[in-house]
């Protein structure tokens, strides 16, 4: 019945990026690009359709090198292209792990979250989805210390900084966490803790319907 409580309850929805794309031949695109030294903005958003195109035909091979040969090209961007930039590394960590690159998958996840950190800010709301998700990672890895940590300090990150999703979400994770490791007494306080933020963020979500 835990377990199962648990599983419902770890599957909290995270923020997504959507990446539209438009264009027939991107690669000849991004070919094009590279050779008259396109803004780097243009660029990284061309490599992303090419080795999007790649992984969903399942060349992850030829995904994982576009991804790569943009981060080198782009590497003195991270401070204007920040997102952009850790953007690269994030689905390059998807490449490496459907490759079965555990080292350059782990690598690429916590560059991505290095960057957002250092760009865009330890308690920003994106960065802090992607610490989750980083502990997702680690959790695949069976590396369920590490993965608790994180998920601990986005919990208390997102309390301090009234984002009661995240750190339900990752309440939700550490409950989940314990439960894997045999600590049921641990899971169960930690799932009972959840209760009063749900009930926040439903009394706030009421709130925010009714506001102007």
């Amino acid at each position: 019945m835990l377990a199962t409580a648990l599983l419902v309850l770890s599957q909290t929805a995270m923020p997504s990026q959507t990446l539209v794309v438009t264009g027939e031949n991107p690669a000849v695109e991004l070919a094009n690009c590279i050779e008259r030294k396109c803004p780097a903005e243009q660029e990284i958003e061309l490599s992303l359709r090419v080795s999007v195109e790649d992984f969903a035909d399942g060349r992850y091979r030829n995904a994982r090198a576009t991804r790569q040969r943009s981060i080198r090209r782009n590497e003195d961007q991270v401070s204007r292209l920040p997102r952009q930039v850790s953007s690269l590394h994030a689905t390059l960590a998807t490449a490496a792990e459907h490759k079965g690159d555990t080292g350059l998958w782990l690598e690429s996840f916590r560059k991505n979250v290095t960057i957002l950190r250092e760009y865009i800010g330890e308690i920003h709301p994106e960065t802090l989805a992607q610490k989750l998700a980083l502990a997702d990672n680690l959790l695949k890895q069976h590396q369920f210390g590490s993965a608790d940590s994180h998920c601990e300090s986005v919990q208390f990150d997102a309390i301090q900084s009234g984002l009661l999703q995240l750190a339900t979400a990752a309440l939700f994770r550490r409950a989940w966490l314990s439960f894997m490791q045999n600590k049921d007494t641990e899971a169960r306080q930690l799932a009972i803790e959840q209760s009063p933020w749900s009930t926040v963020i439903v009394r706030q979500s009421k709130w925010r319907q009714y506001s102007p």
